[in-house]
């Protein structure tokens, strides 16, 4: 901890300004849902002199929910020409951190998604802010996180990759190295670093109709889509909507159920935490395998608990049960892997637009969950999960039989692994060693 100090500052300022305000904001607004409705109808009411109507409400409240989602989209489509223009300080968690910890530091990302939903659920509590007059307040509070990321990162060092590859300084590059990692000898990652630079020699950064088409990136490329969108597809968002019609059918008092709720994101959290300190030890692509399979099956079961809630007295516990391992697994899993995964599929001169293409989607998803999932329950219920298994399904199917484990390989070796895939057997396989001639005009055969 004390030989990586100033990128763990780096982390926690990334975090708390980044994903934690964005796991803050989408757990919150479920808390202070009841008041923001009441807001509409007497707003409604005081210029219309009407009531609205149920189905107006609804719009309404859609729109309200997925407005960070069109923000985060705004964001997202003019990080390229941000970045590139005034550098990325203290950015992309993959390219400041040493190969050995990449995919720990890499999970930080869920683990504050995961805080900011836990105490976005804690202060919406109707003790702290979630009563009638201080939910306000209750949604303004990530304007703090975002004030204190903008005072402290200009204090923090550039990326030692950005600083080579798109600089070329090398002793600004050595220099941030030693603030990120510490004095050790740190030549194994400075060598990585230069034979990423050979390799991409004489290459720009690329545009996103560049990155659409290079053959050689084709299947990383499909794989981000769909491990992205299957994030955004997985039912999460649906077992929180479930939860408390599930606790209050169990025989929960309405007071009581925030607090079981409060539960869901402390597993979550705390499940995200495990991921983070056991992700280096096993492998992200067992980590996805494991965690969606058993997430097909919890979702399969749940649908049925769910259908027969009413039959069985004992069938909502199960529902119950079945929520909470839900949680566990997916923060456990693919929550915590899947951007660790497809950032470190892409390149130096590729990584800035495929994550800017991964985000935007992220983004758009989650609009249109905010503007759909409402009808989607209405007319199929229960059977909702079900839509949820086929993305899970497709995801599964695709991350077995192309995802290749990128635990402890450099970001070429992890591209040599993609070769057959992009070219096919008619073409000799890249490794390491190939000058990059040859890598070259293999790709424009």
């Amino acid at each position: 901890m004390v030989l990586y100090q100033k990128l763990f500052q780096i982390i926690c300022v990334l975090g708390i300004g980044g994903s934690f305000s964005f796991g803050f904001q989408i757990s919150m607004i479920t808390y202070a849902s009841v008041h923001i409705k009441k807001f509409i109808n007497e707003t409604w009411q005081e210029r219309y002199h009407s009531f609205i109507d149920e189905q107006s409400l609804t719009l309404l409240w859609s729109s309200i929910v997925s407005a960070i989602s069109i923000g985060g989209l705004l964001g997202t489509i003019s990080s390229r020409s941000l970045s590139t223009k005034y550098g990325k300080s203290g950015q992309f968690l993959g390219e400041i951190s040493p190969k050995q910890l990449r995919g720990y530091i890499n999970t930080s990302l869920t683990v504050f998604v995961t805080m900011g939903k836990f105490l976005g659920q804690m202060t919406g509590l109707r003790e702290l802010l979630g009563t009638e007059s201080l939910w306000p307040l209750l949604t303004t509070l990530t304007g703090i996180a975002a004030l204190v990321q903008l005072v402290t990162l200009p204090f923090l060092p550039e990326s030692p990759l950005e600083l080579l590859m798109q600089k070329g300084d090398t002793e600004g590059c050595l220099k941030a190295a030693k603030q990120l990692w510490g004095k050790e000898d740190r030549q194994a990652e400075i060598d990585s670093m230069l034979k990423e630079q050979a390799a991409m020699k004489n290459t720009k950064l690329m545009t996103v109709l560049e990155l659409l088409k290079d053959r050689s990136l084709r299947w990383q490329f499909y794989l981000m889509i769909i491990m992205g969108v299957t994030l955004q597809l997985s039912g999460i968002n649906a077992i929180y909507f479930y939860s408390f019609e599930v606790f209050h059918t169990a025989g929960f008092d309405q007071e009581h159920i925030p607090y079981i709720s409060l539960g869901l994101g402390t597993c979550e959290f705390f499940s995200s935490i495990l991921c983070a300190f056991i992700i280096e030890q096993s492998g992200r692509r067992m980590f996805l395998l494991w965690g969606y399979g058993l997430m097909i099956l919890v979702l399969a079961l749940l649908t049925t608990t769910l259908t027969l809630q009413h039959q069985f007295f004992w069938m909502p516990y199960c529902s119950v049960i079945l929520i909470f391992l839900f949680i566990i697994i997916f923060g456990n899993g693919p929550a915590g892997v899947t951007f660790p995964v497809i950032s470190e599929l892409f390149t130096q001169s590729s990584r800035l637009p495929a994550l800017m293409i991964c985000m935007s989607l992220h983004w758009a998803g989650l609009c249109l969950i905010g503007m759909v999932f409402p009808y989607v329950v209405k007319n199929l219920g229960t059977f909702c999960f079900l839509v949820f298994m086929g993305f899970i399904s497709v995801s599964w199917i695709s991350i077995y039989r192309f995802l290749p484990e990128t635990k402890n390989k450099s970001i070429m070796e992890i591209k040599a692994e993609f070769h057959h895939l992009n070219f096919g057997k008619a073409c000799a396989q890249v490794t390491e060693n190939n000058p990059p001639e040859e890598f070259t005009a293999c790709a424009n055969v």
